[in-house]
């Protein structure tokens, strides 16, 4: 009896089918034959993936714990891990100062860190300024103005700092303070307010959040130099001024494009 057309199609599917179920068997047997002739060095990766698991959790559980019981004497102390991530760390400001840097002077906060579980009063050594962490307001220009307002403002206060970067023994911070019933960031509210310049860089920092940080702050002062406002009024009779002097100095303090 002849078969008809559409008969002809569906047995032909049907041995294609079958066609591909019995090539894939011997792919099965391949993969199960490999696993069992490789199962000691499958078993030794395993556990190479759960050493190196292991290691990140202790890792994260000693930085933990560090944060939570060490206090912080030396900037050198603290781990590259916190530093790359941004941390947070806290404490008591002692005494500010103006620094040299390689295009002027920052203003250096000597701030004593503070651990969250501290220790008991009876157990601390006396301090000096060699135990106080040096503290550097990212992105400020030390002046006369700046540090009087940090002096009256921030000195003996408790405050936060996001370190950004560390360098010559520094702290680069983006450092807060609580003002009533809310926390301030002093670096940006040094520029809001016109008390003091953005640090002139070279070249934006490679550090992602720090380059960002500074942008910020450069478009801060742009509002307070049109504005008018604190440094940026001092004998501007006008607008245009105003804009002229902030333009003139921005042509001195210019970025270099960082190469990419």
């Amino acid at each position: 009896m002849a078969l008809s057309k559409e008969d002809k199609q569906q047995s032909g599917c049907l041995h294609n089918s079958d066609s591909i179920i019995a090539s894939s068997k011997p792919n099965r047997g391949f993969i199960l034959n490999f696993i069992d002739g490789h199962i000691k060095e499958i078993q030794w990766m395993l556990y190479g993936v759960g050493a190196i698991a292991a290691v990140l959790i202790i890792r994260d559980i000693y930085a933990t714990i560090l944060l939570k019981f060490k206090q912080f004497k030396k900037a050198s102390e603290i781990p590259d891990l916190f530093i790359r991530k941004n941390v947070t760390l806290q404490g008591k400001v002692i005494s500010v100062r103006a620094e040299d840097d390689i295009s002027g002077k920052i203003p250096v906060l000597l701030t004593k860190h503070q651990q969250l579980l501290r220790t008991p009063s009876f157990l601390k050594k006396d301090a000096n300024e060699l135990n106080y962490l040096p503290v550097v307001l990212a992105g400020i220009c030390s002046s006369p103005s700046v540090l009087s307002w940090l002096d009256i403002h921030v000195k003996h206060q408790h405050i936060w700092f996001k370190m950004l970067e560390r360098g010559d023994g520094r702290i680069d911070s983006v450092v807060s303070f609580r003002k009533g019933w809310r926390k301030v960031r002093i670096n940006e509210e040094l520029i809001k307010k016109g008390i003091g310049q953005v640090y002139h860089y070279d070249k934006l920092p490679l550090n992602k959040p720090f380059e960002s940080f500074i942008l910020k702050l450069l478009k801060l002062e742009s509002h307070a130099v049109h504005r008018g406002t604190g440094m940026w009024k001092e004998d501007l009779p006008d607008y245009w001024t105003r804009i002229s002097k902030w333009c003139k100095s921005q042509c001195h303090r210019m970025f270099k494009k960082r190469k990419r």
